[in-house]
């Protein structure tokens, strides 16, 4: 477990890390653990909306992805973010 403070993961890193758990994104997020996850309303939302696509089926399947996207929506710290 790593103390990195404050940090943000791309969506695209935590997709990454949801479907492939041992690859260098998936290594990155484990080492997170402990950390403060920041991700704006939109980031959330878009991670819901692309891991729920057909395509990822064959890498991990749906009820899994959800669950894990829903774990990582309830611990990471959602921010405003300007405009």
């Amino acid at each position: 477990m790593s103390d990195f403070g404050r940090l943000v993961v791309d969506t695209n890193v935590v997709l990454s890390a949801i479907l492939f758990p041992g690859s260098v994104p998936g290594r990155a997020l484990d080492r997170s653990q402990g950390s403060v996850v920041l991700a704006s309303k939109f980031t959330l939302q878009e991670l819901k909306e692309v891991a729920e696509r057909s395509r990822f089926d064959r890498y991990v399947e749906a009820e899994k992805r959800h669950r894990l996207v829903t774990e990582y929506r309830r611990a990471a710290v959602a921010v405003d973010i300007p405009f």
